[in-house]
């Protein structure tokens, strides 16, 4: 929670999300042991680390579909005992079973779309897109 506060205060005002999230990995790369960044908040990595954030439109800027909700698009994912560990909170793009994250659409004539959530450098130093 004061991590996002910190974040916040520090950032606001960057209306670019990638200038944003490279902004917080700089000041969390100062702040090291003040706090950890969670990679998987800001960006996300193929393979690997699943992502967490709270990113909620897709490369298109149409708006997620919220994963508890089956309508426009029925899906399999949300209370699914085969997917135990995928954080389906909100309208989130989450990385389930896909090389980056994604969500279903509200718009009926666009089931899913990939997100715009950057891709991170395994090293955290960097976002790669």
């Amino acid at each position: 929670m004061l991590q996002k506060r910190i974040l916040n205060y520090l950032c606001c005002g960057i209306s670019d999300m990638k200038v944003q999230l490279l902004a917080i990995i700089v000041i969390s790369s100062l702040l090291n042991g003040f706090f950890s960044l969670e990679l998987n908040k800001v960006c996300y990595l193929d393979p690997g680390v699943q992502y967490r954030g709270d990113v909620s439109e897709t490369i298109s800027g149409i708006t997620c579909q919220a994963w508890n909700i089956k309508v426009p698009h029925s899906h399999k994912y949300y209370d699914n005992p085969e997917f135990p560990n995928e954080d389906l909170e909100s309208n989130f793009c989450r990385q389930i079973a896909h090389h980056r994250p994604w969500c279903y659409t509200i718009d009926p004539a666009k089931r899913w779309d990939n997100c715009s959530v950057p891709k991170c450098d395994p090293s955290g130093n960097k976002l790669l897109e």
